[in-house]
């Protein structure tokens, strides 16, 4: 499937930014490990209904009302009644299930898209070594784990400075058993562990942090009732070609909250954007003139490609540092950054970093989206200042990983873009 896309003069109108996926995945699975709860505006798309089913076969009952998931939590009591989860394309959902599956009696599957088996889970696996027996292919899904009958030890070691998902995957876990999480390397992404620790604080837990990790007693969730608040992540491609076409757009259901994407609007305010922050929306007019930017982005990997985007059009050489961990999301993310060269951007890939000379007269070109969501989106808002044809971008079937609405979305605020098979 082809996302096409057609210079656009002008973005104006007002939208609702949808809810955040990455608190979305934490409170289903708080709520599925606790009593009866309430998640209200939860993002539904292909990642989120992947821990929908994974926690469903854990044995939480989840039923929608009035666009709410209602969930009957299995009350701390691990017993899977399927021993296969198929994650689909959805990291997140292994990283967080496969803790889980390590507390089971009885061996647990859990397995994915051809994307999934391709990520390495390695570290994780280690720290659960001890706690689990564990089948796997080097460390790659499939996996099947089931708990060790002889753990005595609250005790695990987990690398901060590969992914912070293994250190979020445990601490969802350990309430259920008690648990005393030591780090080894730097954390990174340290935001997206915030976000996990204040979802577990709503549900009742307590954690107890500690240098160079953290404490968790065993205790229960407790009844969740809980406003998904809107996603700066998917908002920042918005954002974006907000900031080099004329624009006047309003985003609506954006938060002051503990997002570390909220960045975005720090760095786009240091380029010129004229932004404007109100109690739950953000108001975003186009810059007179872009300034490049440098950007350490080790704890916000997921707004690097919108502002590559953004950097297209700038005036000097913006720089992105301490993004490695870019290379092992859905594709090779800073790899994937050489298709703006396409479009004619002057991009150079380095081991950790990317750096974007500007400003581009940007030109149609066709592209690819390596099966990922955010790949797509970034390419598509540069592509709104192509002019001259239309440019087309693979794999827009991924939108519905994160932004199912992210065509109708921009089509309503003047996008010219359109889908092809």
């Amino acid at each position: 499937m082809l996302l096409c896309v057609e210079e656009t003069g002008e973005l104006r109108g007002c939208v609702e930014v949808p809810g955040s996926k990455s608190y979305t995945h934490r409170a289903l699975v708080t709520a599925a490990l606790g009593k009866k709860s309430r998640i209200r505006n939860p993002l539904i798309s292909s990642d989120t209904l992947a821990t929908k089913k994974a926690c469903e076969a854990l044995g939480a009952e989840i039923t929608e009302r009035e666009g709410d998931w209602i969930v009957e939590g299995v009350d701390g009591v691990i017993d899977f009644e399927r021993e296969v989860i198929d994650v689909g394309n959805s990291g997140t959902t292994l990283r967080f299930i496969t803790p889980l599956a390590a507390l089971s009696d009885k061996w647990v599957e859990i397995t994915g898209d051809s994307s999934i088996r391709g990520r390495p889970m390695k570290p994780l696996l280690d720290s659960l070594r001890e706690r689990a027996e564990i089948e796997s292919s080097d460390g790659f899904p499939p996996l099947r784990l089931r708990k060790r009958k002889d753990v005595v030890d609250g005790k695990i070691g987990v690398k901060g400075d590969v992914s912070s998902q293994y250190v979020s995957a445990l601490l969802l876990a350990a309430p259920l058993v008690g648990l005393e999480i030591n780090l080894e390397g730097e954390l990174k992404s340290r935001p997206y562990v915030d976000l996990t620790l204040e979802v577990m604080e709503k549900a009742g837990v307590r954690v107890e942090e500690r240098e160079g990790g953290f404490y968790v007693g065993r205790q229960g969730y407790r009844e969740l009732d809980y406003r998904v608040p809107g996603d700066y992540s998917s908002a920042a491609n918005v954002l974006a070609p907000c900031s080099f076409i004329e624009s006047d757009v309003e985003l609506k259901n954006l938060y002051m909250d503990r997002q570390g994407d909220r960045r975005i609007l720090d760095i786009l305010g240091e380029m010129g954007v004229p932004l404007k922050q109100g109690e739950d929306y953000v108001r975003v007019r186009n810059a007179e003139s872009l300034d490049a930017v440098e950007f350490d982005a080790s704890d916000t990997p997921d707004i690097v490609l919108p502002l590559v985007a953004v950097a297209c059009f700038a005036q000097g050489k913006s720089v992105f540092r301490n993004i490695e961990h870019l290379r092992f999301k859905e594709s090779d993310r800073l790899k994937a950054c050489n298709e703006f060269r396409k479009l004619g951007a002057r991009v150079k890939i380095l081991r950790d970093s990317i750096e974007v000379e500007g400003p581009v007269k940007a030109k149609p070109a066709d592209m690819r989206g390596f099966q990922d969501h955010r790949v797509v989106m970034a390419l598509a808002s540069a592509a709104l200042n192509a002019g001259g044809g239309v440019s087309r971008i693979g794999s827009a079937d991924m939108l519905n990983v994160s932004f199912p609405n992210y065509l109708g979305m921009m089509q309503s605020l003047g996008a010219k873009m359109w889908v092809e098979e």
